[in-house]
C-alpha cells in the first residue's frame, strides 16, 4: 500500500491528487479501516515511538502528528505510552546534551550552550527540563537569558 505507514488524513490527500472520482475515497478508506490496514491509533503509536527513538521530545512529536491529521485522542495516548513520565523526557534531554558536550570540559562557551538550548527547544524538550539539565552539566553557569523561564523575563 505504501512505503511508509500513513495516517487517514495524509492518504486521503494522497489519494484525492490521483483519484479519477473522489467519491471513490471515503468507501476506500472505510473498507481499509474495517480491515485494519488503516489504524490512526496504531499509526500514532509507532510515529511517536521512532520519533521519540530518534530523541524527540513530545511538543514537537504531537505537533507532527497534529500536522498529519492524526486526532487528538490518539496523540495523547501514544505520548503517554512514549513518555510515561516526565524522567524519560529528561534521560533524552542528558544524552543529548551529553553527546553534544562529549570531550568538552565546563566552563563551556555562552555561544554553545545558547545553541545547545535551541536545538534541544527545536527537538520539542520543555525549556524547564533542559534549563535543570544544562544547569547541572554546567554547573549552574548558564547564560542570563536561559536562565530565566520566560515567564521570569520582563
Amino acid at each position: 500500500m505504501a512505503r511508509r505507514a500513513r495516517s487517514t488524513h495524509e492518504l486521503r490527500q494522497k489519494l484525492a491528487e490521483r483519484a479519477a472520482r473522489p467519491a471513490d475515497l471515503e468507501p476506500l478508506l472505510e473498507d481499509l479501516t474495517d480491515r485494519a490496514w488503516l489504524d490512526d491509533r496504531r499509526f500514532a503509536r509507532e510515529y511517536a515511538r521512532t520519533r521519540a527513538g530518534r530523541r524527540y521530545g513530545r511538543y514537537r512529536i504531537a505537533q507532527e502528528l497534529r500536522r498529519k491529521g492524526v486526532a487528538a485522542e490518539h496523540i495523547a495516548e501514544a505520548l503517554a505510552e512514549v513518555f510515561p513520565g516526565e524522567r524519560d523526557e529528561r534521560v533524552l534531554v542528558r544524552k543529548r546534551i551529553e553527546k553534544r558536550l562529549k570531550g568538552q570540559r565546563p566552563p563551556y562557551p555562552e555561544r554553545l550552550l545558547r545553541s545547545l538550548y535551541a536545538s534541544l527547544l527545536r527537538a520539542g524538550f520543555p525549556s524547564a527540563i533542559i534549563r535543570d539539565e544544562l544547569l547541572g552539566r554546567a554547573r549552574g553557569r548558564l547564560p542570563d537569558e536561559l536562565a530565566l523561564d520566560e515567564d521570569e523575563r520582563a
